[in-house]
């Protein structure tokens, strides 16, 4: 767009190998170096900086967790989403990974069933959360003597 006090605008988005940009350009004196601009900081962005996974989806968080009533007694918990941040190329980091379960579990339970979230920290810090999920159904366990009452 343009306005005499703002000049030429634009607010533009693109994606590239999983990562999202926005660039927002104000000021220019004409349009063509305003999408010149955009095209520039969009170039930069995906040659300077990636998608660095904190998670993926399907990652195992937890083995063996206990299950009231379950057979098995115990199932896997995965990550039920990506999480990532945009770093530069290269970049190192450490992120470390909180299972936060809704509370004890309890049988029976569907496969990737929502049991709670995982907490994402980098540095002590929380930067995001994805859903935490079973990765197998588990039934009721049924003792001999409760099949007939």
């Amino acid at each position: 767009g343009y306005t005499r006090e703002a000049g030429c605008c634009v607010t533009a988005t693109a994606a590239r190998n999983k990562m999202d940009l926005i660039a927002v350009v104000m000021g220019s004196p004409t349009k063509k170096q305003c999408f010149d601009e955009a095209l520039r900081v969009f170039n930069k962005g995906f040659s300077s900086y990636q998608p660095l996974f904190a998670v993926r989806k399907g990652d195992v968080i937890a083995t063996d967790v206990p299950v009231k009533y379950g057979e098995p007694r115990f199932v896997r918990i995965l990550a039920g989403e990506d999480l990532s941040v945009v770093a530069q190329k290269g970049a190192k980091r450490r992120f470390s990974l909180d299972l936060s379960l809704t509370g004890d579990l309890q049988a029976p339970l569907d496969a990737s069933a929502v049991v709670g979230k995982v907490v994402v920290r980098e540095d002590g810090r929380e930067i995001g959360q994805v859903p935490a999920l079973t990765a197998d159904a588990v039934q009721k366990h049924v003792r001999f003597w409760e099949r007939f009452f």
